[in-house]
C-alpha cells in the first residue's frame, strides 16, 4: 500500500480548531446573535469570536469556553458537546502508529445535523464487511462516507482509500482506477483477479463513491475482493444498493425539516438542522446574514421545499449575496409551479434537485450560461486556460470567459480547488449532468474543442519534456487528465478526429508511468486501425510509441510496431523523428534477438541523436545504448551508459525515473564483480524511490529482490534471509517478484543447512518462473547455481526430484507459507 504523507502537528490543530469554529458559529447564529452582541455577553472582543469561528485562533482556554457557553444558553447537552468540541487533541507523531494511510480529501465546511447517522453508519460497519449508503442525489452521500471513513482511520493499518467512480464512464477502467490508487501494478491477465490477489493480505478500508452508474462493474469487482480478501471492508455510496450477499444498506435522509413554518422564531428555528445549514452556509459568503425572527420563516420554507437536501439547501444559500431569504422563498415557488407537470419517473426529491439547478441556471446572464453549458464537459475539473478553449468562441470572448467564470465559482455552480500550486475548477457530478442536457438542447456538444484543448496541453508538455526531461510533469499531466483523455479519445473514435492521434502522440508512452501500458496499447491499435490519419509523421509518432509501450512482454508487437515506424521514418525529412524511431527499432530488435540488427539502429541513432538538443531523446538512445552493451557481455560500456543516464536524471530532479537505469547500473556492477557497490547503489535507489512517488510499488519490490541476492552473494546471510521475507510476506504472490525471493530464501536455508525446505522451496520458484515465462537474469542465475552445487553435496538425486516436485505442485499461499514458516 502507498504510504502518504501523515498529517503535520499544525495541520491537526488547525483541523480542530476550524470544527470548534463551526460549532460557535452554529450554537450562534441559533440564538440569534451577531458575533458583535455574542462578544458583549461573553465579554471578549468581536474580533476573537470572528477569529474563534474562522479557526485562526487555537480552541479557548476553561474560563473562556465556560463564559461562551453562558452566553450562548446552552443546555447541559450542548454545553458537554460544546465543551468536548474544544478539547486539544493530542497530536500524534511520526512513528506513534496511530495514523493510517489515506487519501482522504481535507474537509473545509462542517458537517451538520449527522452525528446519529454517522454512529448508525459507523455501527453498521463494525457488523458488515459492506456498507452501502443510498439516497437520492445530492443528500450527503460522499460527505457522510468521508466522515465516517476519517473517523475509522485507527483500525485499518494498510490504510482508508476513496475511489471516486464519477469521473470513469466505463467500469474498464475501474480495476486500473483502484490498483492506482492503492499503488499497486496490475500484470497481464484478468486484472480483477490480479487487483484481488494483491490484496489478500491486506487490512485497508475501501470507499466507492458514486457507484450508481457502474452498478454491475461495481458490483463484480467488490464481491471478488470481499469473496477473496478477508481484512478488506467496503463503503459504498450509491443511489441503489449493490445487490452483493452480506450487504448491509443505510439510506441516508434528508436533514430534519419543521413542519411549519408561519410563525417560526429565529431562535426556534436553529433546532432544525436544514435550518442551520442554510443559514451557516449563507453567513459565510456574507458575514452580515444573521438567522432572525424576521427571516427564519421564509427560511424554513425554502428548506421545507427543497426536502431538506443539503446540495440543494448549499445552492440556494449561496445566492444570499443576491436575494433576501424572501426572494429567495418566492422564486423558488415560481420554479416549483413550472415543474409540476414534468416527468413523472423521477423522485420528488430529483424533481427538486432539478428545479433547484433550472432555478439557479435561470439567474445567470447570457455569458455565464454559455460558459456553464461549455465547461460541463469537462470530466475531472479544468484550468482556467481550458475553460477560455473550450468555452470561447464566436460568441463569447476570453474577457468574458475570466468574468463569467468568476461569476459561477461566487454562485457555487463551479467550485474552485488547489493542486499542486495551481487553481482548478471543476462541478459537482449532478450540475455536469445538467450542463450536458443543456448543450444538447442548445445543438452544441464542445467535445471537438474539449479534444483539441487537450491535443494542445499535451503537445505543449511532450515539447517541454523534450527540452527539460522533466519526465514527472508529464506523469502528473497524465494522471490529472486522464477521465477527460478517455473521454475525448473514446468520442473520436466515433468521429474519426485526427486530432485524437494528435493527442495520443503528445501522451506518447506515457500511460507504462501510471502501470496503464495495455490500455495505452489498445488505443494506439484502435486509432492506427481506422486509417484516419493522413500525416504520415503524426503515424510514425504513434508507431514508435506502440512499440514503446509494447516492450515488456508483447515482443513481437514491439518489433513489427518498431519497423513500421523505421520505414515511415526514412521517407520524412526530420532526423530527429527518425532517431527516435531507430531507438525504438534497436531495442525491439534487441528483444527479438537480433543483435547485429539492433548494433545498426543503436548506431545511427546515437549520431543523429548528438545532432539534438533533446534531453529525452539523448537518454533514451542513451538507455538503450547500455541494455544493448550489457546483453553483449560489455559491462563495462553498459555500467558507463547506465551512469551518465542516471546522472543526468537526477541533477534534473526526477528521482523516480533514474531508478530504473540504477537497477541496471547495479546489475552491471555486480555481474563485473563490484557488488559491494551494486548493493549500496541499491539501497541508495530504495531513498531515492521513497523520495519521488508511493505508486511504484513494482520498482520496491524489484529493488529489495535484487539486494536479497546481492546480500547472498557477500554472504551476509541473515539480512538476505530479512529482505527475501519482506517481498514475500507483502508482494503479489503470484507474480515473479515473489517466485525470486523464495528463492533467495531457498539459498539462505540451503546454506544454514535446512535442505528439504529449501529444495522445495525451489522446486516452486522454477515452476513457477516457467508458469510466467520469466527468464533468470545474472543475479538470479548466481542464486540458483550456488543453489544447485549445495544440492549436489547435501541431497542424494532421488531425494531432491521428490521435493522439487513436491514443491512444483504447491499453490502460491502454500510456498509462502512455507517460506515464512519458522524455523
Amino acid at each position: 500500500m502507498p504510504e502518504l504523507a501523515r498529517m503535520a502537528p499544525d495541520e491537526e490543530r488547525t483541523s480542530a480548531s476550524a470544527a470548534f469554529g463551526a460549532l460557535l458559529r452554529c450554537h450562534r447564529l441559533a440564538a440569534g446573535l451577531s458575533q458583535e452582541a455574542l462578544a458583549v455577553r461573553a465579554q471578549m472582543s468581536t474580533q476573537g469570536i470572528g477569529a474563534l469561528e474562522r479557526g485562526d485562533r487555537r480552541t479557548p482556554q476553561r474560563a473562556t469556553l465556560a463564559l461562551l457557553a453562558e452566553a450562548l444558553a446552552l443546555d447541559l447537552k450542548k454545553r458537554r458537546e460544546f465543551e468536548a468540541a474544544a478539547a486539544r487533541p493530542r497530536v500524534l507523531r511520526a512513528g506513534d502508529g496511530r495514523v493510517a494511510g489515506h487519501n482522504l480529501p481535507r474537509q473545509l465546511t462542517s458537517l451538520i445535523g449527522r452525528q446519529a447517522v454517522l454512529a448508525e453508519v459507523a455501527a453498521l460497519m463494525r457488523k458488515s464487511p459492506l456498507v452501502t449508503l443510498v439516497g437520492s442525489g445530492g443528500v450527503g452521500k460522499t460527505r457522510i462516507s468521508l466522515q465516517v471513513a476519517a473517523s475509522l482511520l485507527d483500525r485499518f493499518e494498510d490504510g482508508v482509500w476513496l475511489i471516486e467512480l464519477a469521473p470513469l464512464s466505463t467500469g474498464d477502467y475501474l480495476p486500473s482506477t483502484v490498483a492506482q490508487i492503492l499503488g499497486i501494478r496490475l500484470r497481464g491477465g484478468d486484472p480483477v483477479e490480479s487487483l484481488v490477489s494483491q490484496l489478500r493480505s491486506k487490512n485497508a478500508l475501501l470507499i466507492f463513491d458514486n457507484c450508481e452508474h457502474l452498478v454491475e462493474a461495481t458490483r463484480g469487482i467488490v464481491a471478488a475482493i470481499l469473496r477473496e480478501c478477508a481484512r478488506i471492508r467496503v463503503l459504498a455510496s450509491s443511489r441503489q444498493s449493490l445487490g452483493i450477499s452480506g450487504e448491509a444498506t443505510f439510506r441516508i435522509p434528508s436533514l430534519p425539516i419543521p413542519d411549519a413554518v408561519t410563525n417560526l422564531a429565529g431562535a426556534d428555528a436553529g433546532r432544525y438542522p436544514a435550518i442551520t445549514l442554510f443559514a451557516e452556509r449563507a453567513a459565510a459568503i456574507d458575514d452580515r446574514f444573521v438567522l432572525s425572527d424576521d427571516n427564519a420563516a421564509a427560511v424554513g420554507e425554502i428548506c421545507r421545499r427543497l426536502d431538506g437536501i443539503p446540495l440543494a439547501i448549499e445552492l440556494a444559500a449561496a445566492r444570499s449575496t443576491m436575494l433576501s431569504p424572501r426572494q429567495l422563498r418566492d422564486r423558488l415557488d415560481d420554479r416549483f409551479r413550472l415543474l409540476t407537470g414534468g416527468r413523472h419517473d423521477l423522485l420528488p426529491r430529483q424533481q427538486t434537485l432539478r428545479a433547484t439547478l433550472d432555478w439557479s441556471f435561470g439567474l445567470l446572464d447570457e455569458d455565464e450560461r454559455i460558459l456553464a453549458r461549455r465547461v460541463g464537459v469537462f470530466v475531472n475539473g479544468f484550468t482556467l486556460e481550458g475553460a477560455v478553449a473550450v468555452g470561447g468562441g464566436e460568441n463569447i470572448d476570453e474577457a468574458h470567459v475570466l468574468d463569467a467564470l468568476a461569476s459561477l465559482v461566487d454562485k457555487s455552480l463551479v467550485l474552485a480547488d488547489d493542486d499542486r500550486g495551481e487553481r482548478r475548477y471543476r462541478m459537482l457530478e449532478s450540475t455536469r449532468a445538467y450542463m450536458r442536457e443543456k448543450r444538447e438542447a442548445a445543438g452544441e456538444t464542445c467535445a471537438a474543442r474539449h479534444l483539441r484543448h487537450l491535443r494542445d496541453i499535451f503537445r505543449e508538455a511532450r515539447q517541454q519534456l523534450e527540452e527539460t526531461g522533466r519526465y514527472a510533469d508529464m506523469e502528473r499531466l497524465v494522471e490529472t487528465e486522464l477521465e477527460d483523455v478517455r473521454f475525448a479519445l473514446d468520442w473520436a473514435v466515433q468521429s474519426s478526429e485526427e486530432d485524437a492521434g494528435a493527442l495520443l502522440a503528445g501522451i506518447w508512452d506515457s500511460w507504462k508511468d501510471l502501470g496503464l501500458e495495455n490500455e495505452g496499447i489498445a488505443r494506439l491499435e484502435r486509432f492506427i486501425a481506422l486509417g484516419a490519419i493522413e500525416n504520415r509523421r503524426l503515424l510514425c509518432q504513434l508507431w514508435i510509441a506502440l512499440s514503446r509501450l509494447a516492450h515488456n512482454g508483447r515482443t513481437i508487437l514491439a518489433y513489427e510496431s518498431a519497423t513500421e515506424a523505421l520505414t515511415l521514418a526514412r521517407t520524412i525529412p526530420d532526423s530527429e523523428l527518425l532517431a527516435y524511431a531507430l531507438q525504438a527499432y534497436a531495442d525491439a530488435a534487441g528483444l527479438s534477438l537480433r543483435f547485429e540488427e539492433a548494433k545498426a539502429a543503436i548506431a545511427e541513432a546515437e549520431t543523429l541523436a548528438s545532432r539534438h538538443g533533446n534531453i529525452d531523446l539523448r537518454l533514451t538512445v542513451l538507455q538503450t545504448r547500455g541494455i544493448l552493451s550489457s546483453t553483449f557481455g560489455d559491462q563495462e560500456a553498459a555500467a558507463r551508459a547506465y551512469e551518465q543516464v542516471r546522472a543526468t536524471l537526477l541533477s534534473l530532479g526526477q528521482f523516480q525515473r533514474a531508478i530504473t537505469p540504477g537497477l541496471n547500473l547495479a546489475e552491471a556492477e555486480h555481474e563485473s564483480g563490484r557488488t559491494e557497490r551494486a548493493l549500496a547503489l541499491v539501497q541508495q535507489l530504495r531513498v531515492d524511490l521513497h523520495r519521488s512517488s508511493h505508486r511504484m510499488q513494482h520498482l520496491h519490490t524489484t529493488l529489495i529482490d535484487n539486494e536479497a541476492g546481492y546480500l547472498l552473494a557477500l554472504n551476509r546471510i541473515p539480512e538476505a534471509r530479512a529482505a527475501a521475507r519482506e517481498v514475500i510476506k507483502n508482494g503479489d504472490r503470484d507474480h515473479p517478484w515473489v517466485a525470486i525471493s523464495i528463492e533467495h530464501l531457498a539459498l539462505a536455508l540451503a546454506l544454514d543447512g535446512d535442505f528439504a525446505r529449501a529444495a522445495k522451496l525451489a522446486g516452486y520458484s522454477d515452476f513457477a518462473f516457467a508458469r510466467a515465462g520469466f527468464e533468470r537474469q545474472f543475479t538470479e542465475q548466481t542464486t540458483r547455481a550456488r543453489l544447485e552445487a549445495l544440492f549436489r553435496d547435501g541431497v542424494t538425486p532421488e531425494d531432491l526430484a521428490q521435493l522439487y516436485a513436491r514443491g512444483a505442485a504447491m499453490t502460491p499461499d502454500d510456498a509462502v507459507a512455507l517460506a515464512l514458516q519458522k524455523p
